[in-house]
């Protein structure tokens, strides 16, 4: 759900039918959104570690992507050239899950880690009150260097 929404950009029929014709999977449009915002919260804690990270960092670099509008349901016909910037309002739960699920996707892929992975352990996590898994990049312990080790 959260992958095909968060990262592929479907809207919420088109994730209704995703399951269906993929899955053969029958599910509402509430059910569908249910489980976005179940996908949100699972990463919630992820995020905002990822967050205080990027605010601590002593270098931060930014940049905005660009993406083709149109896409499989017609809602564009014209195919205009769009920019992707991510405003949040925190009384939304649909602007979370926009806002998490970028954060998430942009900070896997830059890692080379698989997003669908990530998503079912922090969903799993979630679900049975464990921690969620980070978002942090993963630092071999061989390369980690050890101060007064003498």
């Amino acid at each position: 759900m959260a992958v095909l929404s968060g990262l592929y950009r479907h809207s919420t029929r088109m994730v209704q039918s995703a399951m269906q014709d993929i899955f053969g999977i029958t599910m509402s449009l509430g059910t569908v959104n249910k489980l976005r915002l179940e996908a949100s919260d699972a990463v919630e804690e992820a995020v905002l570690e990822a967050k205080t990270y990027v605010q601590n960092s002593n270098i931060v670099g930014a940049d905005e992507t660009s993406f083709s509008q149109g896409n499989i349901d017609g809602c564009n016909s014209k195919n205009s050239q769009a920019w992707l910037w991510v405003a949040v309002t925190h009384s939304q739960a649909g602007s979370n899950f926009v806002q998490r699920m970028l954060s998430v996707v942009t900070s896997l892929k830059s890692q080379r880690r698989n997003v669908l992975e990530f998503m079912t352990q922090a969903v799993s996590a979630k679900r049975q009150g464990q921690p969620t898994p980070t978002l942090l990049p993963q630092v071999p312990a061989a390369s980690v260097a050890v101060k007064n080790a003498a």
